[in-house]
């Protein structure tokens, strides 16, 4: 009997083993597929971090001189506007397309991949994971670096924007007519020209060149020292060109209205008379200017007729005037040839006419038929303009619609100054400053439809009388009359 009890206890006990073991063989199993899946993971994260800094490492360029591009721009880029982002999908695309091919193969001492093998390698699959949470904080934190940056670049550039917009200050180039807030600028130890030297990706406050040299790039940081240049022809502007207000007049008229005669005689009135400077130091914006000027003196002294304005683009003539304390102006007169308004094609070149302070519009009363009939002895002394008012005003505003945007709806706002020229010629007509005097005058003259004209699409318009060439012989002061009037326009003060 007691073998009998014996046998049964032992079966009975390693029943309840038995059924013990089945009983916790699943949780053992699980304990020992976490502990591996945890080992598996630890071992696939240490690899794969390795694996992806180290691509990293290899990849990355903060400032190589091989990713600067002179056509853009001669300087550094700042990592993490473009190339930090550019680093990220080089060091996925690299883990990818190399590591897993090369390291892995060797990792697994065969000759080529197996069949399936992307999709059901269980290392490659925890890499790729790690890999992939790895790039996804990456992108993360260099977009949240380039958030921050791109939120000091944004301040830094309007507040010199600002500056630059409050005290008006622009660069336009006398030569070419580009108008740009901010010129290019040439570095002092390699003369490259650089044309993005303000606050963007290449810096918020410098700007490192090709060469190295670290560039202002804020006006208050002595950009200004600079040597400036055009961004569209490279030519030189000089440091006042730039640290000015300005005041833009086109002169527009017809061949021999006296354009020529009426800017010199404007410039005499600068540089000569000091009652009207007032204080205000003026001088030319280069020697060449004041050579041209030297000799349209000498040839009024000498008693000899000025030269046709070629038919080119003009250059602009410039007189800066300066005072201790006080703002510096330039004045920049263009005087286009009497030709190129008989072409609208050659107008629409003219690309100061869309920030124009004023337009001055000058008037030939012998070029008009009335006048001609009545004084057909003088024409001959005279030389009166062959060219039509009106054809003239119809391609300056051809001219205004296509450059500067005027609709054809739309009035011309800002000041549009007409003059009559040769006024000493004309022995018994009137012509007053008033403007209801000069509308009076051409309606006596049958000019209707360009008194229309002005009418219709000219808001600020003032009517002046003047005697160019008496004017350039006597500086007569009545000549500065339209100029000063577009100046205080644009809040010039001569106190």
């Amino acid at each position: 009997m007691g073998d009998i009890f014996g046998g049964i206890l032992i079966l009975s006990l390693g029943y309840l083993l038995v059924m013990w073991v089945i009983e916790n063989i699943v949780k053992i199993l699980m304990v020992m597929g976490v502990i591996i899946l945890v080992l598996y993971l630890l071992y696939s994260f240490v690899i794969s971090i390795g694996s992806y800094f180290n691509i990293f490492l290899e990849n990355i360029s903060l400032q190589d001189a091989k990713d600067i591009d002179p056509l853009k721009e001669s300087a550094y880029e700042n990592y993490f506007f473009r190339k930090s982002f550019l680093d990220l999908k080089k060091n996925f695309k690299t883990f990818i397309n190399e590591y897993h091919k090369d390291t892995l193969l060797k990792d697994y001492h065969i000759d080529s991949l197996p069949t399936g093998y992307h999709e059901d390698d269980p290392l490659l699959v925890g890499r790729l994971m790690f890999i992939s949470l790895f790039a996804f904080i990456h992108l993360i934190l260099i977009s949240f670096f380039f958030l921050i940056l791109y939120t000091i670049r944004l301040i830094v550039y309007s507040f010199d924007r600002v500056y630059l917009l409050i005290r008006k200050f622009s660069a336009a180039c006398p030569s070419c007519h580009t108008k740009t807030t901010v010129p290019a600028y040439v570095c002092d130890d390699c003369k490259v020209i650089h044309k993005k030297l303000y606050p963007n990706e290449y810096g918020f406050f410098y700007h490192k060149c090709q060469c190295g040299t670290h560039l202002p790039a804020i006006f208050f940081l002595g950009r200004r020292k600079l040597e400036a240049k055009c961004t569209s022809c490279n030519n030189s502007l000089s440091q006042k060109f730039i640290e000015s207000k300005k005041v833009f007049i086109p002169i527009v008229g017809g061949a021999s209205v006296g354009k020529t005669n009426f800017m010199f005689s404007v410039i005499r009135n600068f540089i000569e008379k000091d009652d009207y400077r007032k204080g205000f130091q003026a001088d030319f914006s280069d020697k060449n200017s004041e050579i041209e000027y030297e000799q349209v003196i000498k040839k009024i002294k000498d008693n000899l007729l000025l030269l046709k304005t070629k038919v080119n683009l003009p250059k602009a003539f410039n007189i800066i005037l300066t005072q201790p304390k006080k703002t510096t102006w330039t004045f920049y007169l263009y005087d286009a040839a009497g030709e190129e308004f008989r072409d609208t094609d050659r107008i629409n070149i003219q690309k100061y006419n869309e920030y124009a302070s004023g337009i001055i519009f000058i008037i030939d009363p012998f070029s008009l038929q009335q006048v001609r009939n009545k004084y057909k002895y003088k024409l001959n002394k005279v030389a009166p303009s062959d060219d039509s008012i009106d054809d003239i005003l119809s391609r300056l505003l051809t001219s205004l619609e296509n450059i500067s945007g005027l609709k054809k709806t739309e009035k011309y706002k800002k000041p549009f100054a007409i003059i009559f020229n040769k006024i000493d010629e004309l022995e018994n007509e009137i012509i007053n400053n008033h403007p209801k005097k000069g509308k009076e005058q051409l309606e006596e003259w049958g000019e209707h439809k360009f008194l229309q004209t002005i009418a219709v699409r000219f808001e600020n318009v003032r009517f002046f009388r003047i005697s160019a060439l008496q004017s350039l012989k006597n500086t007569q002061n009545d000549i500065m009359k339209p100029i000063m009037w577009i100046a205080n326009n644009e809040g010039f003060s001569r106190k």
